[in-house]
């Protein structure tokens, strides 16, 4: 599908449906775009959410796949992640005319799977998600904004005149709404750090980031908190391991998608002509600085908008920490005081195959919001890899409502 909101320019965004195991006519749909941004979607789709992943060189059945009840959408995004093609776009604000742009058009084109539609962002490296895909090692770079992104998307998704998306929930995983939130719970000097996420932000809440200002903090926060960490022989996406070391406690251990992708036969039938890469690195330059946006007013919109949200992060993800994840959520305040009324109530424990696999809190509101944070038990960033049993539950959970059916 083409779009592009930078004339003259023309881009073409790669994306892959799967209908529902169930009846796709009355199944919730979710669209979802991995993190990066830079990291294709459909790496994922082919590692640890789709019906079929990579196990070896060939595919098999994926028991783990989120459409057993629901319609799946992934796309990759920004153009030119994975198959997408097209110029690199400038700036936050036309990377997100962009993407509503493209989902109006799909769910236009595509009105029967506009359905309880759910935005689901993950904020993971693309250069850590390379290392997922193909088995090579590497150093782990900065935590990337899908999530921020989606956020956003959401926002404007539900302001937007013309064709509507039924849009009812947004989903992050392992990602950082409020920045500051999660830098104020690290141990550290980080005074500039701080000074610099205001000026990122200094358009206000809701305000387009200023880049000079997001790329600056993104690296003073980055020297004084993860690079100290992998400095010292700790990965700051497991920090039970060193860099490079993730998999040590993966439950999934996926295969190799390139070099499926890249066969002449597999292009023919998805009818591209491009070398599919897991990781694009100039998106990944343009984009990531906006890791330092904060994204606050437009999950607190989503909420106001009586929309539900979930915030899933790891407890042994230093990266996007549960502790400043929880802190920040906990700080939402809209026409409800959200975070309030979220952080008061009790704790559950939340199982699969019998056995605890996180805490969750859960709240809902009388203007129809629902709001709920997870933190996952032994997991680290790609919780895919790490709880793919809990991944699948808390999707199903979150797409049918489940965590607000017995409150």
């Amino acid at each position: 599908m083409d779009t592009c909101k930078q004339a003259p320019c023309i881009g073409w965004y790669f994306y892959t449906i799967i209908q529902a195991d169930g009846n796709p006519k009355t199944a919730q749909t979710f669209l979802y775009i991995s993190g990066g941004p830079g990291a294709s979607s459909l790496g994922i789709m082919l590692t640890a959410n789709g019906p079929c992943r990579m196990d070896g060189n060939w595919l098999i059945e994926n028991k783990f796949s989120w459409t057993r009840q629901a319609n799946g959408i992934w796309v990759d995004a920004p153009i030119p992640t994975g198959f997408s093609q097209g110029p690199i776009g400038a700036g936050w604000e036309n990377l997100i005319l962009d993407l509503v742009d493209f989902v109006k058009k799909f769910f236009e084109q595509h009105k029967g799977l506009n359905n309880d539609v759910h935005l689901v962002g993950f904020s993971s490296s693309g250069k850590l998600r390379g290392d997922h895909i193909t088995g090579n090692k590497c150093i782990n770079p900065p935590p990337l904004p899908s999530a921020q992104m989606m956020a956003t998307l959401g926002a404007r998704l539900v302001k937007s005149v013309g064709f509507k998306v039924n849009l009812v929930g947004v989903m992050m995983l392992s990602g950082i709404a409020a920045p500051l939130a999660t830098i104020d719970q690290m141990k550290a000097r980080l005074v500039q750090c701080k000074e610099q996420l205001d000026e990122c932000n200094r358009n206000g809440p809701g305000g387009t980031p200023i880049s000079v200002y997001c790329k600056q903090a993104l690296n003073t926060c980055e020297k004084n908190t993860a690079q100290r960490l992998i400095s010292a022989g700790t990965s700051a996406y497991d920090i039970r391991v060193p860099p490079g070391k993730e998999n040590t406690f993966y439950r999934l251990h996926p295969g190799d998608v390139p070099d499926l992708l890249n066969l002449k036969s597999v292009q023919q039938a998805l009818g591209v002509s491009k070398e599919w890469m897991p990781y694009n690195h100039q998106v990944h330059d343009q984009f990531v600085r906006f890791v330092a946006y904060d994204t606050t007013y437009q999950v607190t919109s989503l909420l106001d908008a009586g929309l539900k949200v979930l915030v899933v992060n790891g407890d042994q993800d230093f990266m996007t920490n549960a502790v400043g994840a929880f802190e920040g959520v906990s700080k939402l305040k809209g026409v409800k005081d959200y975070g309030k009324l979220l952080k008061e109530s009790p704790a559950k424990d939340i199982k699969v195959d019998g056995r605890n696999f996180g805490k969750m809190w859960a709240s809902q509101y009388t203007n129809g919001a629902k709001l709920a944070f997870i933190k996952v038990l032994d997991a680290g960033h790609m919780m895919f890899l790490y709880e793919p049993s809990g991944a699948q539950s808390i999707s199903e959970n979150f797409f049918t409502g489940g965590y607000w059916k017995s409150r």
